[in-house]
This record gives C-alpha cells, structure tokens and sequence, in this order.
C-alpha cells in the first residue's frame, strides 16, 4: 500500500513513535485481509489518530469516526486529520450509555482512565457516546468496522445496551498494550451469543470478523 499523506505529528518522550511503527510499519492491523471494504469505521480510543488514517487510506471511501477522551491527544488527532473530510472527530469516550461523566486515573501519570458516571450531571468532565448514538447520529444502517481499546474501560460497551447493534458489526478490533484479560474477553463473548467469527491475533491485538451465512442453494 502506497501512502501519500501530510506530515504527521510525531511527539516525543511519548508513545507516538511505537504507536507509528505498530500501525504503518508492521502492517499488524491487516496482516489478515478481509473480502470486503469497510465502509463505516469507529475508531475508539483514536489516540492521536494513526490508526484513523491507516483506515482511510487502506479504505479510500470509508467514512470514520475518530473517537478520543485524552485533550492532548485530541489535539494532536485534530492536527493529523484535520484536511480529511471523510473522518470525523469526537472529543468523546465510547461507554454503554450516553451520558455525561468523569475520568478517574488508574495510574500515576499514566494515560489510563475508568469511567464513570457523574454523580453531579453540573459537574463532569466528558459526555460520553454509544455505538448507537453514532451509528443514529450518522445513519448507518451497519457498522463495518469497531475498533476498541482495552484501556480507558473500553469493553464497558459489552456490559448493557448492546442489543440494538451488535450483530450489526462485522469487524471488531480489539487493540491493547497488554495481554486481554480474560473477564475482558468473556464480556465480548456474552454479548454476541450466537454469532460466528473467524479470529486472529496480531502485534496490534485480537480481530474478529464475523462470518457471513451462505445463501441456501435452491
């Protein structure tokens, strides 16, 4: 794949150069291609945006949303992206309910957060958005591709208010700097009972693509 693109904000003492070279060098995200063109993107936990633009240009027509918590990095995704109209940018976090709330730091200066509900709708830090927010927000009818994150209580997504749009993904992109626990993964598991997916396992995480029915012969 040949990428032409506009300088990248690359920052240092920070994890933007691994992030880099795990997205655009090693080609982690796709080493196992699929036999469709995404055409409806999530990109949760965007960071600073390369996974957002490693999307667009490997799917040209795609339309993506770039969702991310962090201000620094949502100023640097900002900058990344900003001549590409085809991605759309949330200063968000992806949550089960679309509510407003707050960021509690896991770690000492660490870039890992939970979330959770504010107890005083006047004070909050962030208004969170559903997958099924966005995918109304935007009318799609399907959502080709969810990538989310480990971190930041990414999988919170699968604990309620999944119904209405789970087995209307076809790819999700689990991506993580650490191994996914399995409590993680067992939520995942619950919440699409009943429906199929080939999976696979790179530098970049697990991917899960869900295996299309075929039509009955007549």
């Amino acid at each position: 794949m040949k990428l032409n693109f506009h300088p990248l904000v690359i920052r240092k003492d920070s994890g933007d150069i691994e992030e880099f070279r795990k997205v655009f060098l090693t080609n982690s995200l796709f080493k196992n291609k699929f036999d469709f063109q995404p055409m409806t993107i999530i990109d949760s936990a965007a960071g600073v945006g390369y996974s957002s633009l490693f999307f667009h240009y490997q799917f040209p027509k795609a339309r993506i949303v770039a969702i991310e918590l962090s201000d620094l990095d949502f100023n640097v995704l900002q900058k990344n992206t900003q001549n590409l109209s085809s991605i759309r940018r949330f200063k968000s976090c992806l949550w089960h309910t679309k509510t407003k709330v707050n960021l509690i730091q896991k770690t000492s200066g660490g870039q890992e957060y939970e979330i959770q509900a504010a107890v005083n709708p006047e004070d909050f830090e962030i208004e969170s958005e559903t997958v099924e927010s966005i995918m109304k927000e935007k009318n799609w009818t399907q959502l080709d591709l969810l990538k989310v994150s480990l971190e930041n209580s990414g999988f919170e997504i699968f604990t309620k208010n999944y119904e209405n749009w789970i087995d209307k993904v076809k790819v999700f992109i689990f991506s993580s700097q650490k191994k996914l626990p399995e409590s993680s993964l067992q939520l995942f598991i619950n919440a699409t009972s009943g429906i199929k997916f080939k999976q696979f396992q790179n530098e970049f995480g697990l991917i899960f693509i869900k295996e299309v029915e075929a039509e009955p012969e007549l």
